[in-house]
């Protein structure tokens, strides 16, 4: 990826609550017009009975590149969407979404419609905020501008990127004065709206409260002897395998080859859980191995791991913690609404044929 396209996905979708959020949810809206074609799956799948044949993505006829940039693909609420914006974003998602795989045709026709709809969902925001007033800020504009020039190496790699790409800096400019003025009217609309209350925090909290303890926790590597106790030999046994780990295994049980032995490393041990482990463990120091013990009837080898005491999060960091997930939920709900609410009484009209299933 070029540094220019990192470049305008770092400055345009920095934003906690850029458009992309709401573009990638805002499908099966029922003011389309004129898509037509096979339904496809999440996974671009045809129904049962028809058939895909695997292509290359850059094989396949689907960005339009021969087309004249401005020449108008669909117009959203009579705001045209040109072949180059187009072009444009259907970049931006395959190589986030797609990379270079092989897909299938009828998946290629489904990225052409999910762009559409990212464009189209991005018009109406951008729309609906100049409407309630917003009208970015020409200096910050520019001073996003110089950033993106900056990134890309100066002005004259800048320059060089964009006739690569057969774009303008005009392009730039209107991406970036859409990034801005989408991002005001969800900040004013979606994200200032979004309160919660101190009950809503206290309540959550003390439901949850069990996922801000972190549990003791006792590691162990647990040597097992299948040996009658009763029998001298295998006292005798048990600390020859004892020797070896500490004169040739480096005190590591774990790299015991198990012979008339089971060797389980990084067991969790606990008072409810191998309490006698837990008890021989608690006693040793850190990185100790043990004498030769009897647990369940037969020998044991236990070489203390690691030691984690139980923990709690600090109330007031935990309930900030809460504050943040209800907001979450509560401007995700939001934004469905508010999407809903944008495409309720849009006019969305596909009006070339790249776009138009025959």
């Amino acid at each position: 990826m070029s540094s220019y396209t990192m470049t305008i996905k770092t400055i345009l979708l920095a934003a906690t609550f850029s458009w992309i959020i709401i573009i990638f949810s805002a499908s099966g809206c029922a003011a389309w017009k004129g898509m037509g074609g096979q339904a496809v799956d999440g996974h671009g799948s045809m129904p049962p009975g028809h058939s895909s044949s695997a292509t290359p993505l850059k094989d396949m006829s689907i960005t339009g590149h021969k087309e004249s940039r401005q020449q108008v693909v669909a117009l959203v609420n009579a705001h045209e969407i040109t072949m180059g914006r187009l072009m444009d974003s259907m970049r931006e998602i395959i190589m986030s979404k797609y990379g270079h795989q092989k897909i299938t045709r009828e998946l290629a026709r489904r990225i052409r419609h999910e762009t559409l709809e990212k464009l189209a969902m991005e018009e109406l925001a951008y729309q609906h905020a100049i409407q309630s007033g917003i009208v970015p800020d020409k200096k910050l504009i520019a001073k996003k501008l110089a950033a993106v020039k900056k990134s890309a190496g100066g002005e004259e790699a800048f320059l060089k990127e964009l006739a690569a790409k057969n774009k303008t800096e005009q392009d730039v400019e209107r991406e970036i004065t859409y990034f801005i003025a989408i991002k005001e009217i969800i900040d004013r609309e979606i994200n200032q709206g979004a309160e919660v209350s101190r009950e809503e925090i206290d309540k959550t909290y003390q439901a949850n409260r069990n996922q801000f303890i972190t549990p003791e926790r006792v590691v162990i590597t647990d040597v097992v002897f299948f040996l009658d106790p009763g029998q001298p030999e295998s006292l005798e046994k048990v600390k020859k395998v004892r020797r070896k780990i500490i004169s040739e295994l480096d005190n590591d049980p774990a790299r015991l080859h198990p012979d008339g032995f089971a060797v389980t490393a990084g067991l969790d041990v606990s008072p409810d859980y191998k309490p006698e482990h837990y008890n021989a463990a608690r006693a040793m120091k850190k990185g100790e191995l043990s004498q030769p013990l009897i647990i369940d009837d037969t020998f044991h080898l236990i070489k203390f791991v690691n030691y984690q005491a139980r923990s709690e999060k600090n109330e007031a960091e935990a309930k900030k913690i809460v504050a943040g997930k209800i907001k979450s939920i509560k401007i995700q709900q939001r934004l469905a609404q508010w999407r809903q609410k944008l495409m309720q009484d849009a006019d969305i009209q596909i009006v070339h044929d790249l776009l138009k299933d025959n």
